[in-house]
């Protein structure tokens, strides 16, 4: 199998799917001022629009109230949006561990790691031209809709190792550094996880 051809296609399309993945966290940051005083929402209201997407991010779960206004609305789009963009690092993590072994791995790492950095970056240069020269509401229009192509392409193209028709060299290369059986790790349990989350750090 050829390392650099693996690296080149899931790296691309997990920086892809990792800058749109910013692109659209960023919109309201770049649009906020229009955003306030289009809508009439106070500093306080803003500030907390803005942790929304923060809250679902890290818990991926909140109780939501009823939808009573402009701002109740707000608020839920963005903690759906903090779930729906919660996957995006966990998964590509996923694909760099069930494509390559462990000493190809720092590779790919870094290519979609580098996502967070180059969609940051291009937020504000890209959202500032469709606000100036549209409106506040195209921002989120444009980078709502970059999302669904590249998901339609991501569950067209993307495939698990497992359970597909590789070679020999491809399946040994994968499992070049496979742990024994003997000395499997087993999954944590609930409890472990959540340790992971509650303890000290």
């Amino acid at each position: 199998m050829n390392d650099n051809s693996i690296h080149t296609t899931d790296g691309d399309s997990n920086r892809i799917s990792g800058i749109v993945n910013y692109l659209d966290r960023g919109t309201l940051a770049v649009a906020n001022q229009l955003i306030r005083e289009d809508l009439g929402l106070s500093l306080g209201q803003m500030g907390l629009l803005l942790s929304a997407f923060s809250w679902s991010y890290v818990l991926c779960q909140l109780p939501v109230g009823a939808l009573v206004s402009t701002f109740g609305f707000l608020v839920l789009a963005r903690v759906v949006l903090g779930i729906g963009e919660a996957p995006q690092f966990p998964s590509a993590a996923r694909v760099v561990r069930n494509w390559l072994p462990l000493k190809s791995r720092g590779t790919l790492t870094g290519i979609f790691n580098s996502a967070s950095p180059f969609g940051s970056a291009l937020t504000p240069l890209c959202l500032s031209v469709l606000i100036v020269a549209f409106n506040w509401r195209w921002a989120f229009i444009v980078t709502g809709a970059l999302g669904l192509p590249v998901a339609a392409a991501w569950f067209a193209l993307y495939r698990d190792p497992n359970g597909q028709a590789l070679r020999r060299e491809e399946r040994n290369y994968l499992e070049a550094d496979a742990v024994p059986a003997a000395g499997h790790t087993p999954k944590l349990t609930f409890t472990e996880w959540r340790a992971e989350y509650c303890g000290p750090t």
